[in-house]
This record gives C-alpha cells, sequence and structure tokens, in this order.
C-alpha cells in the first residue's frame, strides 16, 4: 500500500470528508471509497438494489462542497433524499432539469457506478429450498458481497490496487447481518456506516433510487 497510506485516516476522510487536516486525520494517499446505498426492502417490496459510486478520496473531498452547491442553487434543503425529492417535485416541469444537474455533479467527481437487483421472490424460494440465507447470509449481505467481487474486479482489469473502503448510508436494514459476514466469513473490512447528512451518500442514494424506478424488471415497474 506504500508508507503513505494510513487506514485510520482513511476511514477519517471517508467519514468526515473534512478539507482542514488540523482538526480531522484526512492525508490520505493512494485510497478510494465506495459509497453505497439500498433501495427497496425486503420485508414489503419486491426487489432489493443495491448501488453506489467509487472514487478517489481526493475527488471525494472535491465532491462534497460541489454537491452542497447544486442543492443551495436548486433550492433543495438538505440532507437529499430521493424518495422524499422525487414525491415533493413530481409535478414541477424544472423537475428533468434539475436531476441532470445533481446527475451531472456526480459524474463530474465520481470515478465509477455500480448496482446490483435482487429479486426477492426467487431469494425466497431458493432459501427455502436450499438453505440460502445460511449459506450466502441475508438479501443485503448476499447483494453487497456480490456487488463487492464486481467492484474487486473492476479494479483487477485497471490493475488498480489502491487500498479500498466501503462506506454505507447508517441504519440500512440487515446491517448488522452483513457485517457479520463480511467480517467472519469473506474477512473483509465491512462497510462503514454513514449519516444521511453525508454528501456521497446522498449521491448513492439518488443512484439506488433511479436504478430501482427505472430498472426493466420482468414484473414491471416496481412502486
Amino acid at each position: 500500500m506504500g508508507d503513505d497510506y494510513s487506514w485510520l485516516r482513511h476511514v477519517c476522510n471517508g467519514v468526515l470528508l473534512s478539507h482542514d487536516p488540523e482538526k480531522t486525520c484526512v492525508a490520505v494517499i493512494g485510497g478510494k471509497s465506495v459509497y453505497l446505498d439500498d433501495a427497496g426492502h425486503p420485508m414489503d417490496k419486491p426487489y432489493l438494489v443495491l448501488g453506489g459510486f467509487i472514487a478517489s478520496e481526493s475527488k471525494w473531498n472535491e465532491f462534497a462542497p460541489a454537491w452542497e452547491q447544486t442543492l443551495k442553487s436548486r433550492q433543495i434543503e438538505g440532507p437529499f433524499h430521493a424518495t422524499d425529492f422525487f414525491s415533493q417535485h413530481k409535478n414541477d416541469r424544472k423537475l428533468k432539469h434539475i436531476t441532470a444537474d445533481l446527475i451531472q455533479t456526480i459524474a463530474t467527481y465520481a470515478e465509477w457506478a455500480f448496482s446490483i437487483a435482487l429479486d426477492l421472490d426467487v431469494y425466497r424460494r431458493i432459501n427455502r429450498q436450499r438453505r440460502l440465507e445460511e449459506l450466502a447470509g441475508s438479501p443485503l449481505a448476499l447483494v453487497s458481497r456480490t456487488l463487492r467481487r464486481n467492484i474487486e474486479y473492476y479494479l483487477e482489469l485497471r490493475r488498480d490496487r489502491s487500498p479500498i473502503l466501503y462506506f454505507i448510508e447508517s441504519g440500512t436494514f440487515q446491517y448488522g447481518d452483513m457485517a457479520e459476514i463480511w467480517t467472519h466469513i469473506d474477512k473483509k473490512e465491512p462497510p462503514i456506516p454513514v449519516p444521511k447528512s453525508h454528501p456521497a451518500a446522498q449521491a448513492a442514494d439518488l443512484y439506488a433510487y433511479s436504478v430501482y424506478q427505472s430498472a426493466p424488471f420482468e414484473k414491471g415497474r416496481p412502486g
């Protein structure tokens, strides 16, 4: 990883996205972070989507003020939450333009986007037959492990050996099961919870929501 890399600084920077190294441990060199959020729910929705973005810590630090400025310029009171935002602005003639501004801000700083969707009816059927939850974990654990492998493959193709940390919005359903499997089965550092006010978490929220709403699922567009 190199002498300049500090895991603790990477964690602090990922959680805080601070620009003041005198107040927080933010001098990260060579680290990348993935911010994730989910859409749908294993209890009452047909699908579970997990999505988010990867970028270097320096890019995430640049993203934070740019995101806040975009929200301010569009008179959106933060923290941004996709479900509430689209519900409140569904009849706004400027909705497409506002959404385009948000997406453009993310695209300027994020390196790549990743997402995965799980048909929960299929999961339950296989679980009854093969005890899937005992083998691979809860729905969130399953999709997060698969998404992590996709990201690892992406980095492998690019011969990118940057140290990487995962973050996810705090309060995510089934987080405990996911963290246990990442830690004890996969021997990986589990995603670190960050608050809804975190700009990168808000970007992941928008992406997961968009994938859930627009993906061409066989059962029709989810509600």
